[in-house]
Order: structure tokens, then sequence, then C-alpha cells
């Protein structure tokens, strides 16, 4: 088993290059941490002899990761399963493929050895999308032709929705986002409470060993918050956080998870794409790592990390 401060697990189902990238910032950054690597099942084989170059662990057997659907928890419990019963870390943190470090990797990690939390967040207790975990959802048949209906009856139909919604508690329809099926959502008796309110959050956070047990430990001993959170609206925005703000004993920040994200809107499905637009703000936002890039549209942001990186580790 290996032993090291501080272990990082990387999900992600494309852009070879640019995790390579990530991947080499990694280890350049931090020589003796353990990297595990969860590859999408259904994105195609993995760059294996390039990631075994720089000693990162392709977690196996990998999980098919769907968009908003209980995959993505079940792939993080079992990647988080796979390096604590390989790696004998004080913390780990979970990045995106499309992550990148911000600051020195040993800074990053001496703020977190030193700081006597067991989980860096970003969560809210009260929050506009409580309908995706307090429903049972199931998908609604897809219409190929969709496309073909004009706009204004889509308009129509999309309005009726919104009304049904509103008007009663019993029925919900969404429209998924990134061409995933609509679904139905029934009312549904909910493992929530006064002792166990709901929160919602960011998937990417940084946990202790210690709080690394607990959630592994909450996901094998309480089934019944499995199997709701299975069948709600993008589990793995409330899940995680969820069980970790509820967690006696635990030291949990619920306002940083320490990554800087930019989002277009409040109601937005995906982040803002970085670029060198943004690196001013990067630069003296202070977090640890920023997300997400696209070396396609953009690589000399990550050029310009590079270089910040440099010069900030010689100054320290």
């Amino acid at each position: 088993m290996t032993t090291c401060d501080v272990a990082y697990i990387v999900l992600t189902n494309h852009k070879s290059g640019q995790l390579l990238r990530l991947t080499r910032a990694l280890r350049s950054g931090s020589p003796r941490a353990a990297i595990f690597m969860h590859w999408d099942a259904k994105a195609g084989a993995p760059p294996g002899p390039e990631l075994a170059e720089l000693d990162v662990m392709l977690i196996e057997p990998r999980v098919p990761v769907y968009w908003g659907d209980d995959s993505m928890v079940r792939a993080m419990l079992h990647s988080l399963t796979y390096a604590r019963n390989r790696a004998d870390f004080r913390y780990i943190a979970i990045l995106s493929g499309q992550d990148y470090p911000l600051r020195p990797l040993a800074a990053i990690e001496r703020d977190l050895l030193g700081g006597g939390v067991d989980a860096f967040m970003e969560a809210d207790r009260d929050h506009e999308y409580s309908h995706r975990y307090l429903y049972r959802y199931w998908r609604l048949p897809r219409c190929p032709y969709t496309y073909r209906v004009p706009a204004p009856i889509r308009h129509t139909i999309n309005g009726l929705r919104k009304g049904l919604n509103r008007l009663q508690p019993f029925l919900r329809i969404e429209m998924s986002p990134c061409k995933q099926p609509s679904r139905l959502g029934i009312r549904w008796p909910v493992p929530f409470g006064p002792r166990f309110p709901c929160y919602f959050g960011s998937d990417w956070f940084t946990l202790s060993r210690r709080a690394t047990d607990y959630l592994l430990s909450f996901a094998a001993q309480r089934p019944n918050v499995m199997k709701h959170y299975a069948h709600t609206l993008i589990p793995s925005e409330s899940f995680f956080a969820t069980v970790l703000a509820n967690a006696d004993g635990l030291s949990v920040v619920l306002d940083d998870n320490r990554r800087f994200i930019l989002w277009p809107n409040d109601h937005a499905a995906h982040p803002v794409t970085l670029t060198m637009a943004h690196f001013d703000a990067m630069a003296t936002s202070g977090k640890g790592f920023c997300r997400k890039f696209d070396m396609d549209q953009d690589s000399a942001v990550l050029d310009a990390l590079d270089r910040h990186l440099s010069s900030t580790s010689l100054a320290t």
C-alpha cells in the first residue's frame, strides 16, 4: 500500500492530451502523491502506457457514467473505495480531467495538513433545487423528432409543463439539459428531516481520511438513502454534501471547496470554460484548483498557469 499525505482522484472520459497534461502537473508538483484515474467505461480505452509512466493508478472496474443519474455517485464511491484500499493518505482531492492546479501543490497540501478540517465543500441547506431530491424520477420516452416541432409549439408545451409543476405537489415533469431524456417525478417519502436535512452542492471536494471512511461507511449502512438518491436528479450534487454536512464529529467547511469555478448564470448546466480572459481573476482568487479548461479552445491559459505555478513555487 502506498503511503502519502495527499492523494488525488481524477474523473474523466475524454481529451487524453489535456488529461496527461493535468497528471504531469500533479506528479511534478507532488512526486509522492498517490494519483488515481477513473476513466468512464463507455469512453473507450484510456491512455494506459502514458499514465503508467506517471505512476497513475487506473481504477478498475470502470463505471459507465451518464450525466444526471446515480452513475456519477457510484463512480465516485467506487473510486474512493479503490483509493482507500491502495493508499494510506491523510487527504484526498476529487478532480475532473478539465481541472488544473492554481497554486503549487506543496502549498495546497501544506494548508490541508495544517488545517484540521475533514472536508472542504461547497454546499447549502437552503437551495432552489429541492425538487430534484423530494421526488423520485423516471425517464420518459425520448421523441427523436422534437427538433421538427415549431418553436411556438415547443414554448407552449414547456409553459404547460411549468404550470403543471406549480399547480400541484404530487407530479413533476423536468426537462433535462445535455440532450438527456425528460423525467417524470412522483412525490415520494424522503429520508430527509430536521435531523437529516437535504443539502445541495458541488461535485468537487477534498476529504480527510476520516471523512472518506465515514462517507463509505454511510453508503454501506444506509441502503434506504442510497435507494432514494438513485431515483433523483443529479444526485451527486446532493448526496455527498448531505451525508458529510450531517456527519457528527467531522469538521466540514461548507462554503469553500477550494476551486475557482465560474458559472454563466444561476441555472447553467455547465461552468464557463476558462481562458486567458479569466487569468487575473484565477491568479488572485487564492483557490487551489480551477476548472474547467479546454485545450482545443485555449491552450495558452494552461501555459500561463504553468508559468504562474513555477514563479510562485520559486517565491515560497
